[in-house]
């Protein structure tokens, strides 16, 4: 296995996360005259860096398999009852950042349309897989002969995910392997193929349509890929579908200051749905359903090998 990066994280690993702090600090000095901006933006650093997920945000310039997890159940982990955070600061950014409640929208949205699927005899490949909750906690009680492949490049992520598949006794019905996305090579082996989440950090069309045809292949014919976009914003594309009605000022702007200022934000990773159609049209695939979640930030797409 080659050295390959994580698109989605930098993976670092510092125990003195004061040092990026001050840097952090000096960055906004440097690069901002403006000493309100400064000001406000050093307020949302800290508010940020109060949680230890928002402390990891800003080390590795996005989440792990555990931290998107966390995010994606975090409403239904505190419907149940159980205690999700006493830091303020990461209940605001979990309940109140619209790129949150998007992606726990989509999160539904995919276990949904991933329990309509599933029957006798049925192959699932998810990749990259993170945790693969919104696989593992379904019930599969009904259905014989199934298999789960979890394909991820972070090590973390897998160890991870084959704890859980033996919690929900699903460990015989799964294998999990470490592969790039440009480099697995399966043929006509899965009915369903699961990408989220690793096209957003991909800003090059072609390498998108290189990935998805690696997918295309190993699908079945006739088989289904489940994936999603982040959608631009509509300062930035006039075709957006946010529903600004829906997406408070104020924590949009909070949002908007940090990933652009504290993250590898790329305004050009973004793809409106029908954008990432056509690379997926160019991949092979036809027949597309698009599913958006409640603000239309992070929308679902359905697609399917003919």
């Amino acid at each position: 296995m080659n050295n390959h990066n994580i698109l989605s994280h930098k993976n670092v690993q510092n125990d003195d996360f004061n040092n990026t702090y001050q840097e952090l600090i000096k960055k906004i000095k440097n690069n901002n005259t403006d000493v309100i901006l400064q000001d406000e933006l050093i307020k949302i650093l800290d508010r940020v860096k109060s949680s230890e997920m928002g402390r990891f945000l800003i080390e590795n310039s996005g989440f792990n398999g555990f931290w998107t997890e966390y995010m994606c159940s975090y409403p239904e982990t505190k419907k149940l009852g159980f205690n999700v955070s006493e830091n303020k600061d990461e209940n605001y950014l979990m309940e109140n950042l619209p790129i949150a409640i998007a992606t726990q929208s989509r999160y539904q949205i995919f276990k949904s349309e991933i329990k309509k699927r599933l029957k006798d005899n049925i192959k699932i490949a998810s990749l990259p897989c993170g945790l693969m909750n919104d696989i593992l906690s379904l019930n599969f009680h009904d259905y014989k002969n199934f298999m789960i492949h979890g394909i991820d490049l972070d090590t973390s992520s897998l160890q991870q995910a084959r704890a859980i598949s033996l919690t929900k006794g699903l460990t015989y019905h799964c294998k999990f392997t470490r592969e790039d996305a440009w480099e697995i090579n399966y043929k006509n082996e899965y009915d369903l193929f699961i990408s989220n989440g690793l096209n957003i950090y991909v800003d090059n069309d072609e390498k998108q349509i290189e990935m998805y045809k690696k997918i295309h292949t190993s699908l079945k014919e006739n088989g289904e890929l489940l994936t999603s976009t982040t959608v631009p914003p509509p300062d930035i594309n006039k075709d957006s579908c946010w529903d600004m009605n829906k997406i408070n000022s104020a924590s949009y702007r909070f949002q908007n200051l940090f990933f652009k200022h504290f993250t590898n934000y790329n305004e050009n990773n973004l793809r409106t749905p029908d954008q990432l159609c056509k690379i997926l049209e160019k991949s092979g695939f036809s027949n597309f359903k698009i599913l958006p979640d409640v603000l239309g930030v992070f929308v679902t797409i359905v697609a399917t090998k003919c």
